[in-house]
């Protein structure tokens, strides 16, 4: 036993262990503290099944943060004014990073009334990117899309939605 604040989580393929995770909360945050995964079977992603279960502790907590913290500024999930935001700082964003992650918030349940914001950094990147494939990815998942314009997130953007999923271009520009 861990207890109340201390939490186990482990990944399972074939009844045979391939990651696990332990997190901690306290007050209004969830930390993701270590984890461990076997390099037989990571094409099945384990770890991010298990970041997304203790995403959803953080949410049956109440939280309002949860820290990534084993992967350094990367991302970022809170819980404001009952309006689940998710921040992704992403070094490629493409129809492809972005059907994965909608595919993966899916079965949470959260992307009923959701917003993609998606934050390209520069001009120059926003025109290499599929807008296109983008925009088409968020339409199969029912999320309306914003292209921010040097990162500016309009009131109109968020303006009743339930969860707002804001992807920032970052590295090679």
């Amino acid at each position: 036993n861990l207890g109340e604040h201390c939490r186990l989580y482990m990944a399972f393929y074939e009844g045979e262990p391939i990651a696990g995770t332990l997190a901690i909360w306290y007050g209004d945050k969830v930390w993701y503290l270590y984890g461990a995964s076997s390099n037989e079977h990571r094409n099945l992603m384990p770890n991010y099944l298990l970041q997304w279960e203790m995403i959803r502790w953080a949410v049956e907590k109440n939280c309002r943060i949860y820290d990534f913290r084993g992967v350094p500024g990367r991302g970022e999930v809170n819980v404001e004014d009952g309006v689940l935001k998710i921040l992704d700082r992403n070094p490629g964003i493409s129809h492809m990073s972005v059907e994965f992650l909608l595919s993966r918030l899916k079965p949470l349940g959260v992307l009923k009334n959701a917003v993609l914001l998606v934050d390209p950094v520069s001009k120059k990147v926003c025109d290499k990117m599929d807008k296109g494939l983008i925009s088409d990815v968020a339409s199969k998942y029912g999320v309306s899309m914003e292209i921010l314009d040097r990162g500016e997130i309009r009131p109109e953007y968020v303006e009743g939605k339930k969860t707002v999923i804001h992807l920032v271009k970052e590295g090679y520009q």
